[in-house]
Parts: C-alpha cells; sequence; structure tokens
C-alpha cells in the first residue's frame, strides 16, 4: 500500500498520536486566533488555526513520511514551512506613512507555524507552554505596553496647507532636532496635511523650546501638544 511504503503504514498507536497531535496544533492555533479576532487584527480565528494545523501536517510528513529512514531530510520541509510564513506575514504588515502595523500580527503568526511544528513531533508540554507565553504577550503584556506608553509619550499635532516645500521643512526641523522617524505619522488631504508626532518627555521639551522656528515655516497654521 502507498501509506506502507512511504512508512507511516497502519499503525494504530501511531495513527492515534498523529491525530492527537493535529488536534492539539489545531486548538492551540485558534485559541491565539481568538485573541487576535478579538482585536480585529487582519489574521484571525481560522487563519491560525489552519497555519498551525498545516504546519503539525508537514512536520509529520517529514518525520514519517520522508525522515532519514527512507532517503530523505525531515529538516527541509521544516524550513520550507518557515519560508512560507514568511511571505504570510508579510501580507498582514501594512506601511502608512511612517507608521508600520501589523508587525505583531505577522510574529504570532510566525510563532503559531513553530507551535505546529512542536505538535507535529509530538511535544506537547512545550507547545503548551509557547502558546500560554503568546497568549500573555498579545493581551496582558500589551496592556502593560500601552499604560507605558502613555506615561512615556507625548504628541505633537502640526497641520499645514498641502505644500510638498513647506512639509519637507518641517521635516527637516524635526530631524534637526533629533526627532525619529519611526515617530512621524501624517496624513495627506486635498488642502491639508495632519502631521503626529509622538515623543519622550525630553524631545518635546526640546522640540518646544524651538517650536517658534517650525511655526515660522510658510503654510504651518496650527500646532497642539498633549
Amino acid at each position: 500500500m502507498v501509506l506502507e511504503s512511504v512508512g507511516m503504514g497502519w499503525d494504530a498507536n501511531l495513527w492515534l498520536s498523529i491525530v492527537l497531535r493535529i488536534i492539539g496544533a489545531w486548538i492551540a492555533g485558534m485559541m491565539i486566533g481568538m485573541n487576535r479576532e478579538k482585536m480585529q487584527r487582519p489574521a484571525g480565528i481560522r487563519t491560525f488555526g489552519l497555519i498551525s494545523l498545516g504546519s503539525c501536517l508537514f512536520t509529520v510528513l517529514s518525520v514519517y513520511s520522508f525522515g532519514e529512514g527512507f532517503g530523505g531530510d525531515p529538516g527541509r520541509i521544516s524550513a520550507q514551512i518557515l519560508t512560507g510564513i514568511g511571505f504570510l506575514g508579510a501580507g498582514t504588515i501594512l506601511k502608512r506613512g511612517f507608521h508600520v502595523t501589523g508587525l505583531t500580527t505577522a510574529a504570532t503568526l510566525w510563532t503559531a507555524a513553530a507551535i505546529g511544528m512542536a505538535c507535529g513531533l509530538g511535544e506537547f508540554i512545550l507547545a503548551a507552554g509557547v502558546t500560554g507565553l503568546v497568549m500573555l504577550t498579545v493581551s496582558l503584556i500589551r496592556n502593560v505596553e500601552v499604560l507605558f506608553s502613555k506615561k512615556s509619550k507625548n504628541t505633537l499635532l502640526l497641520e499645514m496647507k498641502n505644500n510638498p516645500d513647506s512639509f519637507a521643512q518641517v521635516f527637516t526641523q524635526l530631524l534637526r532636532h533629533k526627532v525619529s522617524t519611526s515617530s512621524i505619522y501624517y496624513e495627506v488631504e486635498a488642502d491639508k496635511i495632519t502631521l503626529s508626532v509622538r515623543m519622550g518627555n525630553s524631545e518635546m521639551e526640546r522640540i518646544m523650546a524651538h517650536i517658534s522656528d517650525i511655526l515660522a515655516i510658510p503654510d504651518v497654521f496650527t500646532c497642539d501638544s498633549h
């Protein structure tokens, strides 16, 4: 039979073990996906469940169908899993101006694949432990991160006419005062550009000490900070 020729056969204990591994990977992926779905992220329950499930299946096949005992290298399929997840993760990352979103979702997808691989190898304790750490990271630690961000970050809002030259001058002034480009977000409309700059207390004090330089730029008509 085909299954026997690739090494899996009809061993009842083996098949029970494989089914349990696949179900474990599916449950772990769904648990993580429920959290991301609640936060309305691009990848949700189905995506995470399928990624963990597929990773587990590929790992099982790499060990029992294409393992070293059958003239193959199980590590090759595992490596390709990570490559494929990289493409999926890239699809969740969006860049709006200088603002990048989706990095956490991409990292979580990558970890979900690793959990599926751990289940495929029968490492249930390891998979359960990592699943718990992922849930902790994307929920509780996120709240700590938000709290820390609120305490240490200030926002400077600037509005100006939609003039590329004025925008470039404002941007130059911000860089001159050592504001990180990763903290600068902007939205372009037909008649104006709104600039939002997030910075720490020391950066805000430094900018506010020279805010007259920015307000002197033509077409800048609104400045607010909080």
